[in-house]
């Protein structure tokens, strides 16, 4: 069965396949986001809790880049300009934070607020085409996106209760922790 033509849809049945699809499509491009999320904030924890050399750099530097594309095919997908994202705000870290977190911190993490904001409008959007088969992912994916903020605002203030946030992140998006 070829896929409707979802540029001008006509009937009601050709309507709901483009609904669906557009929904299908949505849903693996905020997982994917999510994850990467999960992933980055998983490898910001080391940089707030240990000593680190260049392989933590560049495990944050690759997770960090997995985050922003991730958010890039969002927004492609969403059809968002920068725009018409929430305006730039500080992050604010404690003093006395390690000094490669704090770094991250101060140079990303406006960013990573701003990625958290395309999160939200992705599930937003993901609630509005709402179908029969939406239920499969979007309530993990909404519990994962509730700890993951919760653990991005933990993570500014205390690595150690940023931990179980970032853990139930990982399990509600079904994350496995690294061997």
């Amino acid at each position: 069965m070829p896929a409707p033509d979802c540029s001008r849809p006509a009937s009601a049945a050709e309507r709901q396949g483009c609904t669906a699809a557009e929904r299908t499509a949505l849903l693996a491009l905020t997982q994917a986001h999510a994850r990467a999320l999960s992933d980055y904030f998983a490898t910001l924890r080391s940089l707030a809790t240990r000593i680190t050399g260049p392989a933590e750099q560049d495990a944050i530097r690759f997770t960090r880049q997995e985050v922003f594309g991730a958010g890039e095919r969002l927004m492609e997908n969403l059809r968002i300009t920068e725009q018409e994202l929430p305006p730039i705000r500080a992050v604010q870290a404690r003093v006395g934070l390690r000094p490669a977190f704090g770094a991250e911190m101060s140079e990303h993490g406006w960013r990573i607020r701003r990625q958290m904001e395309l999160q939200a409008e992705a599930l937003s959007r993901l609630e509005a085409l709402r179908g029969p088969d939406a239920a499969a992912g979007l309530p993990r994916l909404r519990w994962g996106f509730a700890y993951l903020r919760s653990a991005f605002e933990a993570l500014v203030m205390s690595d150690r209760d940023a931990l179980p946030e970032i853990e139930q992140a990982r399990q509600a998006l079904a994350i496995r922790p690294p061997a």
